[in-house]
């Protein structure tokens, strides 16, 4: 038998949050595997996944970089480009955003440890492919990928950093 499951919201933010490995853990603590090891998103576990409270500035970061995702991912992007290779974009910005999903759960661990994601994302000052025609789509997120990914780059530092977390640390060997 195969099941549909859906939230009804228009919140792309929640989409980035819902598909983090810190949320993939608490549900492996609550919900049952099936065959294979899967889980499945039955509604009596999903209501018991915390969602932490975003600011709008939060919400911003979190959607543009949601957004960004799931344009890079769709058919109609070419997997290959002679600057920054597509692939290599959805990997960075995939770890930028689950970077910023810690913060949320973990603020104090963070910010003991100088790592401010949010901040450092602000300034980079993400483009909104809303407002960008497709054409430039690419260019202007490769131009954020290249500002973000600079080994100068304070944010770039600060996902390294991520690993000094244990609370991450745990997370990331679970779900690995």
């Amino acid at each position: 038998m195969n099941t549909t499951y859906f939230i009804p919201t228009t919140e792309k933010w929640l989409a980035g949050l819902l598909n983090s490995p810190c949320v993939e853990w608490f549900y492996s603590q609550i919900a049952n595997r099936v065959r294979g090891g899967y889980m499945r998103a039955f509604s009596d576990y999903m209501k018991q996944v915390p969602i932490p409270t975003l600011s709008p500035n939060q919400q911003q970061s979190c959607e543009r970089l949601t957004e960004a995702l799931i344009w890079l991912h769709s058919p109609r992007v070419s997997k290959k480009t002679t600057e920054a290779p597509v692939g290599m974009m959805q990997a960075y910005f995939e770890q930028w955003l689950n970077g910023l999903v810690y913060e949320l759960f973990f603020p104090a661990e963070l910010h003991a440890r100088k790592l401010t994601l949010f901040d450092e994302t602000a300034k980079l000052n993400l483009p909104d492919l809303a407002e960008i025609p497709e054409a430039q789509k690419l260019p202007r997120l490769r131009e954020s990928f290249e500002s973000a990914y600079d080994t100068n780059s304070p944010l770039r530092a600060m996902l390294f950093d991520l690993h000094s977390i244990e609370e991450v640390r745990v997370i990331e060997e679970r779900t690995e």
